[in-house]
């Protein structure tokens, strides 16, 4: 219960840091420059691995689908993460690993990666 509470608050989050950044480029298309707001910008960037691998998370819930390490680069390429110069596919593939060492996602044996089953609660049981 408490696992499935912090899930809700993580995802929350990250819903407000994207409506953030979506606000940020409507602002700068608006004022034709960088957006000015009265508070730090959030940059999507690769040296915060953790952002990388919240992308990756975010991405394999919203496909609902198993994906190659190439699926999920291209993906993020395309969300417009900056990889300062590193190559997104490496940068991809070893996030990939590690949130499968952790039990965060599932690599399949083809190669892809998926999301866990949730597991739904033992009746009788209380966190």
């Amino acid at each position: 219960m408490l696992q499935e509470r912090l899930s809700a608050v993580e995802a929350q989050e990250r819903t407000f840091k994207d409506a953030l950044r979506e606000e940020e480029n409507r602002i700068a298309k608006l004022n034709g420059h960088r957006a000015e707001l009265p508070f730090p910008a959030l940059e999507k960037t690769a040296d915060d691995q953790s952002d990388v691998a919240m992308q990756i998370i975010n991405l394999l819930c919203a496909k609902n689908r198993p994906l190659d390490n190439e699926e999920v680069r291209d993906e993020l390429v395309r969300g417009g993460i900056d990889f300062r110069g590193k190559k997104p596919g490496r940068v991809t593939h070893f996030t990939l690993l590690g949130l499968a060492s952790r039990g965060e996602i599932l690599r399949l044996s083809d190669g892809r990666y998926t999301m866990p089953p949730v597991q739904a609660p033992v009746q009788g049981k209380t966190a």
